[in-house]
C-alpha cells in the first residue's frame, strides 16, 4: 500500500492510466471497457482496491463528463456542423482544459459546465453514460481484488488460514494468478457487457455523428495527456521498483521449477518478503537524479510511510485473526459445523453453491474481511466433515465474499463510487441480479 501511494504521489498513475485509455479507441463502449480492464489490471497487484478506485475515478468521471458534454452539443445542434470542440471541465480536483481541432477558423461552444453539474439536468442517455463509467471503476477494482493474494484483505486472510492449517497446500502467488485470472478476466467481460446492455445504448445518431463524436473524445483525451509532464526521475524510479515487486513476487516460487525462492531455507521468505526488501530500497533511494547534480532527498521517508501505512486494516486483520481463532479454540466453528453437516447436499457442486450463496448475502450487510473471519473455520469445518477438498470451498468462499456489488456499504470502492451522487443504491442492485446470473454458470465451471 506504501508503494501505491508513492505511484499515486509521484502521478505515475495519472500519466499510464491516459495512456492505456487512448489505445482501446475513443467508442464510448471500447473506452468503458479500457477503463474497466486498466482498473482490473492494477487491482491485482494492489492490495487496496479503494485506492485503486481513488486513483482511477477521477479521470473516469471527466471522460464521461465530456461525453456527454459532446452529446448535449449533438442534441442543441451546436456540434453537428462542426470540426472544432473547445471547452474547459472544473471539478474539486482542478482546471482541465480539452481541445481538439481540425479547422482553426471554426469554434464550437458548448454549454456551461454549471449548467451540467446536477444529475437532474442530465437526460436519461447522458445519466446512464455517467452511471455506467462510474460504476465501472468500483466493479472492477472489486473484481481485480480477488485476481491475487495480495489484492484484497480476504485474500490476505485466506493465506494465512492455509498455511496454518495445510502448510503444504502448494497455493502461492503465482498459482494463484494462474488459476484466478481466466476467472476474473471472464467476469470482467461479463460484467463490461452488462454495463453495456443496462446503460449505454445505441441513440440513433448517423454513423458520421458517431465518428464525430468519438473523434472529439479522442482529441481530448489526447490532450490531456499531452500536457502531463514527461516522465521524470522519481516516476521512472517508481514504475522500475514496482515492476522488480511483480517480478519478485511471481519468480519466489515458480513450482514446476525453482525460483529465487529456494536459495533460502524452506519457509523462510514469503510474499511479504520481496514487499519489504522494494520498501527499504525506496528509502534509500534518491528522489531526484544525483548523478546530474540535484540534492539528495529520499524517494520516500518514515513520514510518508506513516501517513501513508493502513494502520486500520492491521488492527482489523489482526482483530479477524483473533476472531477466526477463537471459532476454533472454542469449538464454536465445530459445533455450527456439525448443524449445518444435515443441511449440506451430499454433492459437492450443491454445497459449494450453498456456500457461496450464503458468503454472498453475507458479505452484502457487513464487512468482507469480518465475513471471511467468521466463514473461513466453519467451511473448513464442513469440508473436513463432508469429505470435500477444503481447498476447493475455502478458495471459492473467499471469492464470493470478494465479489461484493449490491450496496454502498459492501466495499470501501462501492462506497467512494456512491458518494460521488451520480449512481443510486438501485443501480447496483440492477447489476448484482444480472451478475449473479453470470456467477452461477462460472462457478460451476472452475
Amino acid at each position: 500500500i506504501v508503494i501505491t501511494n508513492a505511484i499515486k504521489t509521484s502521478g505515475l498513475n495519472d500519466k499510464l492510466s491516459l495512456k492505456l485509455i487512448l489505445l482501446f479507441g475513443s467508442n464510448p463502449k471500447c473506452l468503458l471497457f479500457g477503463i474497466m480492464f486498466i482498473t482490473w489490471f492494477l487491482s491485482i497487484w494492489i492490495s487496496n482496491n479503494a485506492s485503486v478506485c481513488m486513483m482511477m475515478f477521477p479521470i473516469t468521471v471527466e471522460i464521461a463528463k465530456y461525453l456527454i458534454k459532446i452529446n448535449k452539443s449533438f442534441e442543441t445542434n451546436l456540434l453537428k456542423d462542426q470540426n472544432v470542440v473547445h471547452f474547459e471541465l472544473e471539478n474539486s480536483v482542478g482546471k482541465i482544459e480539452f481541445a481538439g481541432c481540425q479547422e482553426p477558423s471554426t469554434e464550437c461552444l458548448v454549454p456551461d459546465e454549471s449548467r451540467i453539474e446536477s444529475s437532474q439536468e442530465y437526460s436519461k442517455e447522458n445519466l446512464n453514460i455517467l452511471k455506467a463509467f462510474c460504476l465501472s471503476v468500483t466493479f472492477s477494482s472489486t473484481i481485480g481484488g480477488s485476481g491475487s493474494l495480495i489484492a484484497s484483505p480476504p485474500n490476505i486472510l485466506l493465506k494465512g488460514f492455509l498455511d496454518e492449517k495445510y502448510p503444504n497446500n502448494g497455493i502461492n502467488f503465482l498459482t494463484y494468478i494462474l488459476y484466478s485470472m481466466p476467472f476474473t478476466l471472464c467476469m470482467l467481460v461479463s460484467a463490461w457487457a452488462i454495463l453495456c446492455i443496462l446503460f449505454i445504448r445505441s441513440n440513433g445518431t448517423t454513423h458520421s455523428e458517431k465518428l464525430l463524436k468519438n473523434e472529439a473524445l479522442k482529441s481530448a483525451i489526447k490532450s490531456k495527456y499531452e500536457k502531463l509532464d514527461p516522465l521524470n526521475w522519481e516516476q521512472k524510479s517508481v514504475g522500475i521498483f514496482f515492476l522488480m515487486l511483480i517480478f519478485l513476487w511471481l519468480t519466489r516460487d515458480v513450482y514446476w521449477i525453482k525460483g529465487w525462492g529456494y536459495l533460502f531455507e524452506k519457509n523462510y521468505v514469503t510474499d511479504t518478503t520481496p514487499a519489504m526488501l522494494i520498501l527499504i530500497v525506496l528509502t534509500m533511494w534518491p528522489k531526484e537524479n544525483i548523478f546530474k547534480g540535484k540534492q539528495y532527498n529520499q524517494l520516500i521517508d518514515w513520514k510518508f510511510i506513516n501517513q501513508s501505512f493502513p494502520w486500520n486494516i492491521l488492527l482489523f486483520a489482526g482483530g479477524s485473526f483473533a476472531l477466526s481463532k477463537g471459532f476454533e479454540k472454542s469449538n464454536l466453528s465445530n459445533s455450527i459445523g456439525s448443524l449445518l453437516q444435515n443441511l449440506m447436499p451430499v454433492q459437492k457442486e450443491l454445497a459449494l453453491g450453498l456456500i457461496v450463496g450464503l458468503s454472498e448475502i453475507g458479505t452484502e450487510f457487513t464487512c468482507n474481511f469480518s465475513m471471511s473471519s467468521i466463514l473461513l473455520p466453519i467451511v473448513n469445518s464442513l469440508a473436513q466433515k463432508n469429505n470435500i477438498d477444503p481447498l476447493y470451498l475455502l478458495i471459492h468462499t473467499i471469492m464470493s465474499i470478494n465479489f461484493s456489488f449490491m450496496l454502498p456499504i459492501a466495499t470501501p470502492s462501492n462506497s467512494i463510487v456512491f458518494a460521488s451522487g451520480h449512481v443510486r443504491t438501485r443501480d447496483m442492485v440492477i447489476f448484482y441480479l444480472k451478475k449473479n446470473e453470470i456467477v452461477k454458470v462460472y462457478f460451476s465451471d472452475f
